[in-house]
């Protein structure tokens, strides 16, 4: 009982989250996702789950993981575990390659007794979606954590950041920082769903509240600090005009680099999302101006909750939304 009250209070601490998002760079549609989340799940119910063994072990499966970025989401994750005393890890490519998430996926389907539950960071949902449905096709349950699918019906719930409303955030600070005017280059892994749609809401942003701010084609990287670094380099070299430089991910300390090593700081702002070490340190040297955090502990705190949840046969949500925060020299020092 005490551990199903456990889950409940992870939940209902998620909830508050979420309607926290109708506040300032969240999306317009925050009251229907709140409501969504305290719904029961309807859409896409789950198959039956086999029968787990005694040591069957919840995955969370995502890329680039020794990236700086997944230390606040593992610590979640970790404490969940351990409140839960089940088995979790994070597995999955050192690099952005799909096809390694596909053969992990396609090791899951072949021995679903050993997995509990697959929390999923895809590279790209269209490559993995239907090996995904296969899973839940076998029993298993599915989390989609940061950024979902298009397709519903190869996941039983979401848990994550609104990507487009953390672009629309990421476009106020751009239009604040250039007072309405100038160039804005983008450092993204495009290739990611997620990130598109912070690109697309960056856009919409930026044409709707300082339209004569011109936005750059977009500089593509692979997900890490290096690819970030080149593709700031590159995109200087190609536009010497450029003012600001947005990063999408944890880059921006690799965007950082490229703007110091130009000697450009304080001629090229760069805003970056996320957090680590490396950008709240940019941050306190002023070479980055802000970010914008996901709160990646709690969504995979609470995710490998719902996983259990799921697994027990009970229902989750179908849609939580966590609560971006943007992180500048104003409060770098107490957030």
């Amino acid at each position: 009982m005490r551990r199903y009250a456990a889950i409940a209070a992870a939940l209902a601490g998620a909830a508050l989250v979420l309607s926290g998002c109708t506040s300032e760079g969240a999306s317009d549609t925050a009251a229907e996702e709140t409501a969504a989340a305290e719904a029961p799940a309807e859409e896409a119910p789950a198959a039956e789950a086999p029968a787990a063994s005694d040591d069957c072990t919840y995955y969370w499966l995502a890329a680039n993981i020794t990236h700086p970025f997944y230390v606040e989401g593992k610590a979640g994750w970790n404490k969940a575990a351990e409140e839960l005393g089940v088995k979790a890890e994070l597995v999955g490519p050192l690099d952005p390659d799909v096809q390694q998430q596909v053969a992990f996926l396609e090791q899951i389907i072949a021995q679903p007794d050993q997995t509990c539950g697959l929390y999923m960071y895809a590279i790209d949902y269209n490559t993995v979606g239907p090996i995904m449905k296969k899973v839940r096709e076998a029993g298993i349950p599915v989390i989609n954590g940061n950024g979902d699918s298009e397709d519903k019906t190869i996941r039983d719930a979401f848990i994550g950041t609104d990507n487009v409303a953390l672009g629309r955030a990421g476009s106020v600070l751009a239009c604040d920082a250039l007072g309405g005017k100038g160039t804005v280059g983008i450092v993204s892994f495009i290739t990611a769903q997620n990130h598109q749609e912070r690109v697309r809401g960056f856009e919409e942003g930026i044409k709707a509240n300082c339209p004569d701010v011109k936005v750059l084609p977009v500089s593509p990287n692979d997900g890490t600090a290096e690819g970030a670094f080149t593709a700031a380099n590159g995109l200087i070299t190609s536009n010497p005009d450029v003012n600001l430089i947005w990063a999408t991910d944890a880059g921006s300390p690799g965007v950082a680099r490229a703007v110091e090593e130009r000697d450009l700081v304080g001629k090229i702002l760069v805003v970056g999302t996320d957090r680590t070490a490396e950008q709240i340190e940019a941050i306190k040297k002023g070479v980055v101006s802000a970010t914008i955090t996901q709160d990646t502990t709690t969504e995979n705190y609470v995710g490998l909750y719902m996983l259990d949840w799921l697994r027990k046969g009970l229902q989750v949500p179908e849609t939580v939304i966590t609560k971006s925060v943007v992180i500048d020299a104003n409060n770098v020092d107490t957030l």
